[in-house]
């Protein structure tokens, strides 16, 4: 397996989208095929088969949304894993790491809901692909919403990322950035947006003034527009 000796600044700048990937690994390469993996998805982490230690992973809050995993040995009881994540968590994105090119195989694997099987030697132009495919995936995927500056809004997560790092909202900011998006673009009223907050039946409008304020200031953006007599809105989305 031939290394990488630097990443280019587009493949860094690439790297920073919304994946929070675990390594599964079992073999006697597993720490090489890792060290392959890194310079795409530098915040991944890493376990081995053992059951508990996945589902230690999986079910703690650090959002893990994709696997990669090597399952050259016992590659059944790899599947069965596989299955068995898949059965708690249908969203959870899969890669599979494996010398078995075998059509029956690759069509087992297929019909768990895999999104990409590479096949070792593994090269650093094999996960590129694989890399930029996810890429493309999250951009184009609803659940995902890009906001100004590559903030990234989990629709049903409910969560704000920033460089691969959840930014800490309060729940009424999670709850305010929520009901703005669900507007499509358009303002809500001050009284709408404190009706849907605020569990009371106080009409106070410094309240949604204050927490926009202290939202923007958090993120050091305008993320929410303001516009006399309308109302609030999230800003434009950026193309870049």
């Amino acid at each position: 397996m031939k290394k990488r000796d630097h990443i280019n600044s587009n493949l860094a700048h690439k790297s920073n989208f919304y994946v929070n990937p675990l390594f599964i690994g079992n073999t006697t390469n597993s720490a090489e095929t890792l060290d392959l993996l890194k310079q795409f998805f530098p915040n991944i982490l890493d376990t081995n088969t053992n059951k508990e230690c996945i589902e230690k992973y999986i079910n703690q809050n650090n959002m893990i949304n994709l696997i990669i995993t090597d399952i050259d040995k016992c590659f059944k009881s790899g599947l069965n894993m596989l299955r068995e994540i898949k059965k708690k968590n249908s969203k959870i994105l899969i890669i599979i790491i494996s010398s078995y090119s075998d059509s029956d195989y690759l069509l087992e694997a297929i019909n768990i809901g895999i999104c990409n099987y590479l096949i070792k030697p593994l090269t650093v132009s094999q996960v590129e692909k694989a890399h930029n495919s996810l890429l493309e995936y999250y951009f184009s995927n609803k659940d995902i919403v890009r906001l100004q500056n590559n903030f990234l809004w989990d629709v049903f997560g409910f969560s704000l990322k920033y460089k691969n790092e959840n930014v800490h909202l309060t729940k009424n900011e999670i709850k305010l950035i929520d009901f703005l998006l669900s507007s499509n673009q358009n303002f809500k009223s001050n009284y709408a947006i404190e009706d849907f907050i605020f569990d009371d039946l106080l009409c106070n409008n410094k309240r949604v003034r204050n927490l926009v304020s202290r939202l923007n200031n958090k993120l050091e953006i305008n993320l929410i527009e303001s516009t006399y007599a309308q109302g609030y809105k999230i800003a434009k989305y950026v193309e870049e």
